[in-house]
Formats: structure tokens, sequence, C-alpha cells
């Protein structure tokens, strides 16, 4: 699901939600993706009033407390990390153990959005990358690295085409 179906502030339109609800009653299991916690943890918690499916809830959230509380409240059953774990892939482990309360806040930004969005996802899928080469993930990666790199790899799909 994409998160362009939220609105300018990232909460899910009314459109989402009729998406999610629809996939409670069909009987599927739900995963439930967004890049803001608080929104997506309400519209868990109205999918749970329609469905008995287990709910796994991914997306912005960043603190143990935050990942507890979503659970503990009956909203939902488990709840994912990605982005996180392209920079920290130790973090559920360190986050279990107690030794860390939260993941570090990367920004990754431009404008204008459209433009944004794109680095976003291709920053974090070059940190992926990284450490499918056995490389560690490097937080501190530029901006003009990650469009060439991004650029680079669109014109050799295209060659190979």
């Amino acid at each position: 699901m994409s998160e362009t179906l939220g609105d300018r502030r990232c909460a899910p339109t009314p459109a989402l939600v009729t998406v999610y609800e629809r996939w409670g009653r069909s009987g599927a299991a739900l995963l439930i993706t967004g890049n803001v916690m608080v929104f997506f943890l309400d519209y868990a918690a109205r999918i749970r009033s329609v469905t008995s499916l287990p709910l796994l809830l991914t997306g912005g959230m960043r603190t143990a407390t935050v990942m507890g509380d979503a659970i503990t409240s009956g909203a939902v059953d488990m709840v994912g990390l990605a982005r996180p774990m392209t920079v920290e892939p130790d973090l559920p482990a360190r986050l279990l153990a107690g030794s860390t309360a939260g993941a570090a806040d990367i920004q990754v930004h431009v404008r204008p959005r459209l433009l944004d969005d794109f680095l976003q996802v291709a920053w974090f899928q070059q940190q992926i990358h990284r450490m499918g080469r056995g490389l560690d993930p490097d937080p501190a990666r530029g901006v003009l690295p990650v469009i060439g790199r991004a650029f680079a790899d669109g014109l050799a799909a295209r060659w190979r085409r």
C-alpha cells in the first residue's frame, strides 16, 4: 500500500481506511503501513473493531515505548520495523535488551516533495544494497551520491532491456 494515500499531514485518507476495512472483512491478515505512527495506530484500532484477524503495524514507530504501547493497547498484535533496520540492523535486539530507547532519527529530505519521496526510497534502498554486499550502513550518505547512484542504476536497468 502506498504512503501516497495519506493526506498532506501524512494522515491516511478515507479511501485508505476503506481499503483496510475491506481487507479486514475479507478474511485476509492485515499489514498496516504508514510513515506517521499516531495516525496509523488510530486506524489500526478502527480496523481492530471490524476484525479479529492478526494485525501488524509498521511505519513511523521509532521508540520501544510506542511499540510496546501499540501492542498492549490491543490495537495490533505485532509491530514491524523497516527503514530503521536499514541503518541499524541490530535495532530489534537492542530494543528487546533495553540497551536503547529507540531508533536513530534519520532525516533525508529535499524539495520538491515528489523528489523527496524518490530520494527517501533510494536512500534506504541503497543502505539495504550496502548490507547485501557485506558493508555496514552509511547513515552519513549524502543526497547527491544517492541521486547519482539511483540515476546510474536506472540507466543500467534500461540498457539491459
